[in-house]
């Protein structure tokens, strides 16, 4: 799992990085008490966290965990006599069918949660082969982009408008 807290910079820039950083650190505990002793949660950096689901037979106890997460992220914390609201948006990528090893599966897990984002956050979603294919495609359109503005291949065309506005 690929986690991200929503909303963490607008905490950090208003209220301080001091409550930023307490914020880091009650929600590192609050994900630790969603997850079993074998498994593993860790800080990437910035507002990060990676989880490690070891041994899960089925994907009802990783929804569980994932909603878990989420239900606990989104409880107020009380940080510097300041109540603090955040979410979070996660990825989740499997072994061994979203990636082989640890590189591809935390790239496909940081894909899906970008989709959380896109889906309006505090929510998750699974990796999927469409995701990869729309990542592929817009990182094609934007080399094409380049190339064409590089080599002066736009050309503007415009019309003035006779009709007037009220």
């Amino acid at each position: 799992m690929f986690i991200d807290l929503d909303h963490f910079k607008e905490v950090n820039d208003t209220l301080g990085h001091d409550v930023g950083d307490a914020l880091l650190i009650e929600s590192a505990k609050r994900i630790k008490q969603c997850v079993r002793e074998v498994d593993s949660v860790a800080r990437l950096g910035g507002d990060e966290f990676i989880v490690i689901l070891t041994g899960v037979e089925n994907g009802a106890g990783i929804d569980r965990v994932a909603q878990q997460i989420m239900q606990q992220l989104s409880l107020p914390f009380s940080l510097a006599q300041q109540v603090v609201h955040i979410s979070a948006s996660i990825g989740i990528s499997l072994y061994p069918d979203d990636g082989l090893n640890i590189e591809s599966l935390m790239k496909n897990s940081d894909q899906a949660m970008y989709r959380s984002k896109a889906q309006g956050r505090n929510c998750y979603q699974y990796f999927t082969q469409s995701m990869l294919a729309t990542a592929q495609a817009r990182m094609a359109l934007i080399h094409d982009f380049h190339n064409a503005l590089v080599n002066h291949e736009f050309v503007i065309h415009y019309s003035l408008s006779t009709h007037s506005q009220p």
